[in-house]
């Protein structure tokens, strides 16, 4: 597997490219946040279609890319937690907040689940349902030789996710961060859905928010 991402205007959102071994098998994107037309640069430049997206949330700035590649991938399956369902419907309130148009979004076709289990080739993955940014909040974690997590807007680098926005608790967050994150290998590379990478370990000892966890 090889994994691309890039930060991605007007949010930098950190959007994920996941090219498993055999690229004719396709990639998973994790999160195609705003901006459409570099996403599908990327795409093209590794001559790899796109079977699946998983979105870690609802919020605006993590699938905005979507109706770029479902115009250019019309087969691609998209998943997402249940619970974020009613912000993914909508969209237009999200819009409006933000001033940002409204994207028209395919409707999700698979509904995952905490500890679902996903094998796309060599690509293994591991869902971790950590509400508290929003109800339907998840995690992706990938197994290897050293295991990566796809951190979405639950954990970042010295901080955790708004709770301040649509469907958010800070009292949610802390208990999904403590019950299921820091229950991972300190060497667990994390890749946040804004800003830069960490580790669990780093967390652990750095992360403000998680003093007495």
């Amino acid at each position: 597997m090889r994994l691309l991402h890039f930060p991605v205007e007007p949010f930098y959102e950190n959007t994920f490219v996941l090219i498993p071994a055999q690229t004719d098998q396709g990639a998973v994107i994790v999160d195609p946040g705003s901006d459409g037309s570099l996403l599908m640069e990327v795409l093209q430049g590794n001559r790899v279609p796109v079977v699946t997206v998983i979105l870690t949330h609802a919020h605006i700035d993590h699938v905005s890319g979507l109706p770029a590649l479902k115009a250019a991938f019309g087969d691609l399956k998209v998943m997402m937690h249940p619970a974020d369902q009613n912000l993914y419907t909508h969209l237009d309130t999200q819009a409006r907040l933000f001033s940002q148009p409204v994207p028209d979004v395919p409707p999700v076709d698979h509904f995952l689940e905490h500890s679902e289990v996903i094998t796309h080739d060599d690509i293994h993955m591991k869902v971790l349902h950590t509400p508290g940014h929003s109800k339907g909040s998840i995690c992706v974690l990938i197994s290897g030789e050293r295991d990566i997590l796809l951190s979405g807007d639950t954990l970042f680098r010295e901080g955790i996710g708004r709770t301040d926005v649509l469907g958010g608790s800070r009292k949610q967050i802390l208990h999904s961060i403590k019950q299921h994150l820091m229950a991972l290998d300190d060497t667990t590379l994390v890749l946040p859905g804004h800003g830069g990478d960490t580790t669990i370990g780093h967390e652990r000892l750095h992360n403000p928010f998680l003093k007495g966890l």
